[in-house]
């Protein structure tokens, strides 16, 4: 479990990421726990989306049980892994085998997309996008997910992962947010964040320039891209996160108590 903890620290390293969050929730003190982040404190619909309702991370396999007991205490009673069937031959970790947690795996794509050795050398923002229109388009897997989600009672932390905490859970955080009436830009920021640094993040994407014109690193503009491109398709073909999420067979109540549990 170490080792593959050391393997994502790698990856960090590998594609120049140093995720950074406005953390006023001592989040990065679970060291061992990657891209550990809240989706608290955006501008929705009904105010700014609430604290302890909703974690995102990288995968929990080697999360020490002092973390674990951190997230306990912090609320989490609710977890979904979003990784592959064969990722889970590493392990899912203590949260999962914890009797006072309800866990469930929901594969939303069966590997890595930000594998080092799976990533093409070039044209990463359209093998981005590419792959996040293949995870919206498993709508079943969509529809358990926010089931789940809506099974939470109000106390309830409910943390969310895949392996890396950045593409299939970055895409859930973005339908999430956009449930809520989060607007565009807080969406493709809270996603950047796993790839540079909260201000670096905010000056390029509150500018309100297009990727191809920010002047950031290419790692993180591609990535700003794919994620824009990603939300713009979404929007050009549903016209709202929630009726894409209607699509998927959830129930106007489902996706109203999900609503509510961040935002009320």
């Amino acid at each position: 479990m170490r080792a593959m903890f050391g393997f994502f620290k790698k990856l960090g390293r590998d594609l120049e990421m140093e995720p950074k969050s406005k953390d006023p929730y001592g989040l990065e003190g679970a060291t061992s726990i990657f891209n550990l982040r809240e989706l608290a404190g955006y501008p929705g619909e009904a105010g700014p989306t609430l604290p302890h309702r909703f974690l995102r991370s990288g995968a929990l396999d080697a999360a020490t049980e002092a973390d674990c007991a951190f997230l306990k205490d912090y609320g989490v009673c609710r977890v979904v892994d979003l990784r592959g069937t064969a990722e889970l031959a590493h392990g899912d970790g203590l949260l999962a085998q914890d009797p006072n947690i309800a866990w469930i795996n929901v594969p939303l794509f069966d590997y890595n997309m930000s594998d080092p050795y799976l990533m093409p050398r070039t044209g990463t923002t359209g093998y981005l996008a590419e792959s996040y229109c293949t995870i919206l388009a498993n709508k079943p897997a969509m529809k358990e997910i926010f089931e789940f989600f809506a099974e939470a009672e109000a106390d309830d932390c409910i943390l969310f992962h895949c392996a890396a905490g950045m593409d299939r859970t970055g895409v859930t955080s973005m339908l999430l947010l956009g449930l809520c009436g989060v607007d565009r830009a807080h969406i493709i920021c809270d996603y950047s964040y796993s790839f540079g640094d909260v201000r670096e993040v905010d000056k390029a994407v509150m500018s309100g320039k297009p990727p191809e014109k920010m002047h950031v690193r290419s790692e993180l503009k591609s990535r700003i891209k794919a994620i824009s491109e990603t939300w713009d398709l979404l929007i050009a073909g549903y016209g709202s996160a929630d009726t894409y999420l209607d699509s998927c067979g959830i129930m106007p109540e489902t996706r109203r108590a999900v609503r509510e549990h961040l935002e009320s």
